[in-house]
C-alpha cells in the first residue's frame, strides 16, 4: 500500500506539472528524424537532444537516464556509476565519445565512461541491432555521447558567447561550476569549457552516510573548428575528466562488514578526436575521417594491507579511426568504410606477503570494413541492411596470442501499415571477438588463459509497432538479446579465463507520449529477463544485472505567464526476489518509487538568466538502485543505496 500510495502521488505530480495543459490545444509533436529504417518504431531506443539535456540538467549520468525505463545507472558515486541497457552492462555496447571508442570493463568495481553531462550534445543508445558503422563489437547495442561544439550554442548573428552554470545543493551535492567561452570568426569557431563539482558523502533516505560517494569530478573540453571555402571541414576535440577522491575499497558497494576501509582512488580520462567531413555533400561523396585517441587510467595507491584489497595502478592507451563516404544509389543510400583501433593495457600490482609485485600487459588490434545501406522499396516498406568483417589480434596477459577474424550482419524491414503506423522487424548477427578482460584481477591473482577460448559473438532480434497520431506517439517492442561466449573466469584450480555459458536478455518496451503547445507528458514501461546459463543472472555477475519490470513517467510544461517551466520525474521498480536470486545468498531486491521534481525561471526581462530549482527524490525513499550490487548477507556486504532528498539551486548566464 505504501509503494501504491507514491506511485498515485507521484502520478498526481505529473498532473499537476501539466495542470493546464487541458485548458491547451492539442498540437501535433515535432516529426521525429529518421536517419534510417534501423532507428524506426523502437521503443527502446533512446535520442537525447541539446534541448533534452537542458531540460534534465544532469550531474551525473544516473541523471542523464532517470527517464529511461530500460537503462539503470549503478548507485554511489560517480565513479562508480556503469550503464546497463536491458540488464546488459556497457562493456556489452560499442560506446563512443565524440567517435572515439571507450575502454571496457577493467574492473568490475568501478565505472569507465566518466564523463561530465554538462558538456554533452546528444546521448543515442540503440539496443540490440545496430548498423555495420557503428563500429566492432556491438554485442547488445551500441551507446554514442556526442560532446557541445561552438554552434550549438551560439545563436543566429553571435560571434562570440560565454555561459557560467552555478548550483549548489544539499545532502551531499555541494557546489558544481561549469564556465564556458566560444565563438566564430572567419573560416574558424572554437569552445572551451571547464567544470568541476566538489561536494560531501550523500546521505541515504533514513540519514545514513554513505561513505566514499562525495563528487570529485574536474573536467575540461576543448574544440577548434575549421571550415574552407570549399566546405572542407576540420575538427579537433579534446576532452578531459578527473575523479581524485576517497572511495570505499570496492566503489559499487559498501565496505563489506567494516572490514574494508575507505581508499584513495583517481580515475581520468582523456579523449582526443580530429575529424574531416563536408559541408558541402553530393550524391556520391558524403566522407567521414576519423583519428581518435583515449587514455584511460585507475589509480589506487598501495594500501599496506596484508592482502591484496584494490591497490593496483591501471593504464590504457588506444588509438583508431574510421574512413567512411556514404552516397546514394537509385532509391537508397549506402555507407561504405574501413575501421581500425589498437588498445595497450597496463596494469601494476603492489607487493604482498602471497604475491610478487609485477606488471602485466594485454593489448589487441583490430580493422574492420563495412558497408551499411538504406532503402525505400516503395509500397510502405523500407529496408535497411549491412555487412562488416573484422580481423582481430590479441595478445594476451600470459604471453598467448589469438588471431580471430568474424562476419556481422543486420537487417531490418519496416513497413507503415496506415499513415503514421509502422511495424518493423529485425535481425542482427554482432561479432565481438576476444572480449577485453579484467585486468584489474590480476591485483589479486596470477590468471592465465584457456589455450581453446573462443571469440564471442551475439544474436539480437527485434520486433515492433510505432504509432503517431496528432499530438500521441507511441511505440512497443520485444527484444531478445544472447552472448555466445562472453567473458568468464574459472577459479576453481589454476585461474582462467574462458569463454562462458550464454548470456541473455530477453523482455518488452512500450512508450507513449502526449504533446501540447507549451508540454509534453509520457510514460516507459520495461520488462528485461536476464540470465546466465538458462538461469537468471545473479548481482555479482560482472557484466550483468537482474533488472524486472521498470516504469518511469515525465511531464514538463511552461507557464508563459510567469516564465516559469515545471516538471517532474516518477520511476517505479518492481520487487525482484526471483528463487535463483534467493538461493545465491542474495535479499530480495525490495520495490521502490523515486519522484523527482524541478521549476526553472527563465525571466523575459533577463535575457539568458535561468534559475532552477530541484527536488530529487522528494519522499526521501531508502532504496538500492537497479544496476547497483545489492545487499549481500553471506559475505557482509552493505549495498550503498541512493541519496535521500536532496534540493540543490543552479543559476545559468549566457550572454
Amino acid at each position: 500500500m505504501k509503494s501504491n500510495g507514491r506511485i498515485l502521488l507521484g502520478v498526481s505530480l505529473l498532473a499537476l506539472a501539466a495542470g493546464t495543459a487541458g485548458a491547451q490545444q492539442a498540437t501535433e509533436l515535432d516529426a521525429i528524424v529518421i536517419q534510417n529504417a534501423e532507428e524506426t518504431a523502437d521503443a527502446g531506443a533512446v535520442s537525447l537532444t541539446v534541448q533534452d539535456l537542458e531540460r534534465l540538467q544532469p550531474s551525473t549520468l544516473s541523471d542523464v537516464f532517470r527517464r529511461e525505463s530500460g537503462i539503470a545507472v549503478g548507485g554511489g558515486s560517480a565513479a562508480s556509476q556503469r550503464v546497463h541497457v536491458n540488464g546488459l552492462e556497457e562493456s556489452k555496447l560499442s560506446v563512443t565519445v565524440d567517435g572515439a571508442r571507450q575502454p571496457g570493463n577493467f574492473w568490475h568495481h568501478s565505472g569507465t565512461s566518466q564523463i561530465d553531462p554538462a558538456f554533452l550534445k546528444s546521448v543515442q543508445v540503440r539496443p540490440g541491432v545496430a548498423s555495420a558503422d557503428a563500429g566492432f563489437a556491438t554485442g547488445a547495442g551500441a551507446l554514442r555521447y556526442e560532446t557541445l561544439d561552438a554552434a550549438d550554442l551560439l545563436s543566429d548573428g553571435q560571434d562570440f558567447g560565454a555561459r557560467v552554470s552555478l548550483g549548489f545543493g544539499a545532502n551531499g551535492y555541494g557546489a558544481k561550476g561549469t564556465i564556458a567561452a566560444y565563438g566564430r570568426g572567419g573560416a574558424w569557431d572554437w569552445l572551451a569549457m571547464l567544470g568541476k563539482h566538489e561536494g560531501d558523502a550523500y546521505e541515504n533516505g533514513d540519514g545514513a552516510e554513505q561513505g566514499g560517494t562525495a563528487p570529485a569530478l574536474a573536467s575540461g573540453l576543448f574544440k577548434l573548428g575549421y571550415t574552407s571555402q570549399e566546405g572542407h571541414r576540420l575538427e579537433l576535440s579534446v576532452d578531459h575528466s578527473r575523479d581524485d577522491a576517497i572511495r570505499p575499497l570496492r566503489m559499487n558497494m559498501d565496505t563489506v562488514g567494516g572490514a574494508l576501509p575507505l581508499n584513495r582512488n583517481d580515475m581520468r580520462r582523456t579523449t582526443t578526436v580530429l575529424r574531416y567531413s563536408t559541408v558541402v555533400p553530393s550524391a556520391g561523396w558524403d566522407p567521414v575521417a576519423e583519428l581518435w585517441f583515449n587514455d584511460f587510467a585507475l589509480h589506487r595507491p598501495d594500501n599496506g594491507y596484508a592482502r591484496p584489497s584494490g591497490a593496483f595502478n591501471l593504464e590504457s592507451e588506444s588509438f583508431g579511426g574510421k574512413f567512411q563516404n556514404s552516397f546514394t544509389l537509385g532509391s537508397g543510400q549506402i555507407t561504405a568504410g574501413i575501421d581500425f583501433m589498437s588498445a595497450d593495457t597496463d596494469l601494476e600490482r603492489f607487493a604482498y606477503p602471497t604475491l610478487p609485485a609485477g606488471m602485466v600487459r594485454e593489448s589487441t588490434r583490430q580493422t574492420g570494413v563495412f558497408v551499411q545501406g538504406d532503402f525505400d522499396l516503395g509500397r510502405g516498406f523500407g529496408l535497411s541492411a549491412g555487412i562488416r568483417a573484422d580481423k582481430q589480434r590479441f595478445d594476451a596477459m600470459d604471453g598467448q596470442s589469438f588471431d580471430n577474424s568474424g562476419l556481422s550482419a543486420n537487417a531490418t524491414l519496416t513497413y507503415e501499415v496506415a499513415d503514421g503506423v509502422q511495424v518493423f522487424a529485425s535481425a542482427g548477427r554482432s561479432w565481438m571477438g576476444l572480449e577485453q578482460g579484467e585486468m584489474a584481477l590480476f591485483h589479486a591473482r596470477d590468471y592465465i588463459y584457456d589455450p581453446d577460448v573462443k571469440a564471442a559473438w551475439a544474436a539480437n532480434y527485434r520486433l515492433g509497432l510505432s504509432l503517431e497520431h496528432g499530438p500521441w506517439e507511441g511505440a512497443v517492442t520485444v527484444f531478445d538479446t544472447t552472448l555466445h561466449n562472453p567473458v568468464a573466469y574459472d577459479f576453481t584450480t589454476v585461474p582462467t579465463r574462458l569463454g562462458g555459458p550464454d548470456l541473455r536478455s530477453r523482455g518488452a518496451e512500450l512508450s507513449l507520449a502526449y504533446g501540447w503547445d507549451t508540454g509534453r507528458a509520457g510514460v516507459k514501461i520495461s520488462h528485461a529477463d536476464v540470465t546466465f546459463d538458462s538461469a537468471t543472472v545473479l548481482p555479482g555477475a560482472t557484466d550483468a544485472a537482474p533488472m524486472g519490470t521498470t516504469v518511469s513517467l515525465f511531464a514538463d510544461h511552461r507557464i508563459d505567464q510567469l516564465d516559469l517551466t515545471v516538471g517532474a520525474s516518477v520511476e517505479h521498480a518492481l520487487k525482484l526476489d526471483d528463487v535463483a536470486l534467493l538461493a545465491g545468498g542474495y535479499l530480495a531486491q525490495p520495490d521502490y518509487t523515486v519522484i523527482d521534481l524541478y521549476g526553472e525561471w527563465t525571466p523575459v526581462g533577463m535575457n539568458g538568466l535561468s534559475l532552477r530549482l530541484a527536488i530529487d527524490n522528494l519522499l526521501d525513499e531508502t532504496y538500492v538502485a537497479r544496476g547497483t550490487y545489492p545487499d549481500f548477507p553471506g559475505r557482509a556486504i552493505d549495498a550503498v543505496e541512493a541519496p535521500g532528498r536532496t534540493v540543490s539551486l543552479t543559476a545559468n548566464y549566457r550572454f
